[in-house]
């Protein structure tokens, strides 16, 4: 427990680490902000055939009928809109977190704190699971801490020149349970970024490990083989169905995974692999 403590402190006394939630914040308070002073009421529109046009007013005659298109009411609405705004959050975490989880143990190769370290702890393997959960829970709650901050700003907003409805024990029961769901795969992100540097060295090679998948998982056909397996099995596809529901995607790659425990069994393996390999191979790697 020392050590996880230790590692703990190391992680959030980083400034990258202060310095992503700053961002995230800003953005998070700038995009709600806009947001809720450009919703206005919701007013009847109506499509006329005859000029083409959309407007407000019922302006048909007996030889004109206007098509009625409904009410178009975009105040801000935290019942309606925050399971999708986590979800979206969710994406954009994931990747800080692979950001996070990468240069925690990269910046430590590159000033050379790991061997000075290792001096004080010989054994690697209990050093490389105090850092695995130490960026595992500190990803985990950097990811929690902007979830909840959505979530606050987003009902500040309805409250103040919105729509509030719908937001009763049931709905704070899901949205709690899709944030843990959410932080849970940002944690498993982070840990697999740091597993890749752990081996590599390098908070680039981590980074990018991550990152170049997201592309591959369009430009490769999941159910053509043999290429279609590097699609189908990447981690980040994993990742991705657990923290945005494959039930609710339309194309054909986006559902190469069709359910959200499919996301997860694909996510515990991945992560599961790569903490044991890169353990083996920290175990027995010259440090400098």
């Amino acid at each position: 427990m020392r050590q996880l403590d230790a590692e703990l402190r190391r992680f959030f006394s980083r400034r990258m680490v202060r310095g992503t939630l700053l961002i995230a914040a800003l953005i998070v308070v700038i995009s709600v902000g806009v947001a809720t002073a450009k919703g206005h009421r919701g007013h009847g529109t109506y499509f006329d055939p005859v000029t083409g046009r959309v407007s407000e007013q019922n302006g048909g005659g007996a030889d004109q009928t206007p098509i009625y298109l409904g009410e178009t009411d975009t105040r801000m609405d935290v019942g309606k809109s925050l399971e999708h705004a986590l979800e979206g959050t969710g994406v954009a975490l994931l990747f800080a977190g692979v950001a996070l989880g990468a240069s925690f143990v990269g910046a430590e190769f590159n000033v050379g704190s790991l061997t000075t370290q290792l001096l004080f702890e010989p054994r690697r393997w209990r050093v490389h699971g105090a850092k695995a959960a130490a960026v595992a829970i500190g990803a985990a709650l950097f990811a929690i801490a902007v979830m909840l901050l959505v979530a606050v700003s987003m009902y500040v907003g309805s409250a103040a020149h919105g729509v509030v409805q719908g937001v009763d024990g049931t709905f704070v029961a899901h949205r709690v349970g899709e944030a843990l769901r959410i932080a849970a795969a940002v944690a498993a992100g982070a840990t697999m970024a740091y597993c890749v540097t752990l081996v590599a060295k390098r908070s680039s090679a981590g980074i990018v490990a991550f990152f170049v998948q997201y592309p591959l998982l369009f430009l490769l056909d999941p159910v053509k083989m043999p290429f279609g397996l590097i699609s189908h099995y990447s981690p980040l596809r994993g990742l991705l169905a657990v923290v945005v529901d494959p039930a609710t995607a339309t194309g054909a790659n986006e559902r190469a995974i069709h359910t959200m425990a499919g996301g997860v069994v694909l996510t515990v393996a991945s992560a599961a692999i790569l903490v044991g390999l890169s353990g083996q191979l920290f175990a027995r790697a010259e440090v400098r």
